[in-house]
Parts: structure tokens; sequence; C-alpha cells
């Protein structure tokens, strides 16, 4: 079994099968109270096409299947409360710690030996000494010693992760009182990766994100015989509220622009449909652009996704949706066409937009809640629910 805590410290040991957390427990070989997670098999927790999964280990009796073809049980351990040590132990830890760097580092970017505060020092006891704990991993993370691991080949999002297990340690007790979270690999890239899109501002001279524009013009005005520009009224027939498209993009990020993209591309009759009902400017129309911006806040703020959120809830049954990298983009475009059939339907007009965008986040909560695992399922239940029109 290999172990890996945030510092970047790695160590193994071995438990006798079926590995369980009271094994790990017990045979862990550092002092003090840890929470752990486990990377094990996906089709274990009912997964069967994902290879591993991280969970949290919650029940000391549940046997943890390790992934597929893995010869090793890979563990992520938190910190939650050491034990004081005295100066002379503090030492020889800083000592140690700094040789086994050295080891692995080339001469000549080896670190100069200096006294480096070992984090057990900064912990305490019960809830507070985790968070103290937690509070010193961020710090240890985003000083000196993060190039000295970068170094030696340990990646470490310097962003956010002391933020990420300072709130898992916050939330301790919580963790031991609620259900194990599962997410894959993939599905924690790819909404990582949707994370990042909803912070990313446009940029005019990145020829990536020009491009995406330049494809969404291509989208939105089909046949139109005006050339393509980052700026000009033209955009605001697509209901952007001035010439310059990228204003109303700065709380959406780029993912508002992906998202609108992707509906594009992938429903381009019904996009278009929406496009030229709406683009006259009355109050009776609703503006585009506008709405998807609205919905792509609204089912980030569902997802969690502002500062990777998602990682801290527990016992979520719908994670296995964005397995498939378009589930956000899809379900954008259900709400989407959800919010213009209602529209339609009840011949609303621009004082109704607010209450038009609860309804609809009430409906996607309660689509969620019932645990989709797949988009099929996410549109099926969306039926049932009213957010899809059958």
């Amino acid at each position: 079994m290999e172990c890996e805590g945030l510092s970047g410290t790695r160590c193994s040991f071995y438990t006798p099968a079926p590995v369980t957390l009271a094994h790990i427990q017990r045979l862990f070989p550092f002092d003090g109270t840890y929470h752990f997670r486990a990377k094990a098999s996906g089709k274990s927790v009912g997964l069967p096409r994902v290879e591993s999964v991280w969970m949290d280990l919650t029940d000391p009796c549940k046997e943890i299947a390790v992934p597929s073809g893995a010869s090793e049980l890979e563990i992520l351990a938190l910190a939650l409360d050491l034990p004081a040590v005295s100066e002379e132990e503090s030492a020889a830890d800083t000592l140690h710690y700094l040789k086994a760097v050295e080891q692995e580092m080339p001469q000549g970017e080896r670190p100069k030996r200096q006294a480096i505060e070992p984090l057990r020092r900064k912990g305490g006891g019960g809830t507070e000494g985790a968070a103290n704990m937690a509070a010193a991993v961020g710090d240890r993370i985003k000083t000196g010693m993060t190039d000295v691991l970068k170094k030696i080949g340990h990646k470490i999002d310097t962003s956010n992760a002391g933020n990420l297990w300072s709130s898992l340690a916050k939330q301790t007790l919580g963790i031991f009182g609620q259900s194990a979270s599962v997410l894959s690999d993939q599905a924690e890239g790819n909404l990582a990766e949707l994370s990042d899109l909803l912070d990313i501002a446009f940029m005019s001279e990145n020829k990536e994100h020009v491009a995406l524009l330049r494809d969404l013009w291509s989208c939105l005005f089909v046949g139109s015989d005006v050339a393509f520009c980052l700026t000009g009224d033209k955009w605001k027939e697509a209901g952007f509220q001035k010439a310059d498209p990228t204003a109303d993009l700065k709380q959406s990020g780029i993912l508002a622009l992906r998202s609108l993209l992707h509906m594009g591309l992938s429903h381009p009759k019904e996009t278009q449909e929406m496009v030229q009902a709406n683009k006259v400017n009355t109050k009776t129309k609703y503006p585009f652009a506008i709405v998807g911006v609205n919905i792509t806040l609204l089912l980030a703020e569902l997802l969690h996704l502002r500062d990777n959120k998602y990682m801290f809830k527990q016992g979520v049954g719908y994670w296995a949706l964005f397995e498939d990298p378009t589930a956000f983009f899809e379900m954008f475009s259900l709400c989407f066409f959800h919010m213009n059939a209602t529209w339609v339907q009840r011949q609303a007009v621009r004082a109704d937009f607010a209450k038009l965008v609860g309804e609809t986040k009430e409906i996607v909560t309660r689509t969620l809640k019932r645990s989709p695992i797949n988009l099929n399922e996410f549109r099926m239940i969306g039926i049932d629910e009213g957010l899809v029109f059958a």
C-alpha cells in the first residue's frame, strides 16, 4: 500500500487482505489521527466502466477493492490531530525530511539545509487542531517547499490545494457522519476543467479565445453577409448587451462561451430558431446570450464548480454524469430549451426573467436529487420533473 500526504510525503506499508479502514488505521506508520481516502475499484462501487475512483473511508470494516491490474492500493492521508514533539525530535524530523528530498534531486538542484517547522507542531487537539493542521498544510504548500517538491516530480496545485484540504479538515465531523463520496478520476478531471473555464476571462489576444468567438459567430449568424468581427452591433442581435460580447462573460468566463458554442454545433436548428425569434430587442423577447450566461451560472452554482467546491460534497449521487465530458453542455442545452419553451408558452416579458430562472433552478435541483448516473437518465428524470418537454 502506498500513501501520500498533501505535503508530498510518501510512504509504503503492508496490510493483510482484505484491506479495510481498520487495518489501515492500525498499521499506518505515523502517530496521530488521520482521515483517509483510497483509490478503489470503480466496479466495487457500482461503476463497472470506471477503472478507479477516489472515495472517503468511513466504514472501518468495509473491504476496499483495489483497481483491476493494480499491484497496490493508493491512499491519501489528512492529518487531523498530531502529538506534540520536543525540539530535538523536531530537528531530527527536519533533517530526515531534507535528506529524503536530497536523495531524489540532482546535485545541482538540492536545497540548502534550513530549519523547516514540522507541520505536526502546529496542530493541537480536536477540531481546532484539525483546522490548525490544515492551515499549516496550506501554508507549507504555498511556501518555498512547493518549488522543491515540483522539482522532484510532485504535481501540486498551489492555487487551491491548501483550501481544499482546509475545508475537508474543518468538515471532519461531517465527513464521518455522512456516506462516502465517490468521484472517479475521469469525472474529477472533467469537473476541474469546467471550473477552470468558469474562471478564465476572455482575452482578445488569445488565439484560442478568438477562434471560439469566431465559431460562435458562424453558429449564430448562419448565412449573414456581415463578416466576423470581435466587436460590432451585430452581436446585439444575439442578445449581447454591448457591441463587445466579452463584456457579458466576466462572471461566467469562457464556460458560457463554450456552452453556447456546444449548443449551436450540437443543436443547430433549435439554436437558430431561438436566435432569430429574439433578435429584435423588445420587452417581449429575451436576450439570447444573457440567458446563456445566466444558465451557465445557475448550473455552476448547483454543481459547486466555483473554487472546486464540488470536491467537498459528500454522498452526492449524480457525479457519474460527468464521466461524459459533454454532460454539462448538454444539461445547459436542455435548460435553455426549457427556458425558451416556457417563455413562449407563457408569453413572458423581460420582467418575468428572474422568476423563470428561479423555477428552472428548482426543477434542475429536483432532477439532480434523483441521482441520474448518465445523460439519458438525466433526460428521462427531466421529463418527469418538467425540465424536458417530451
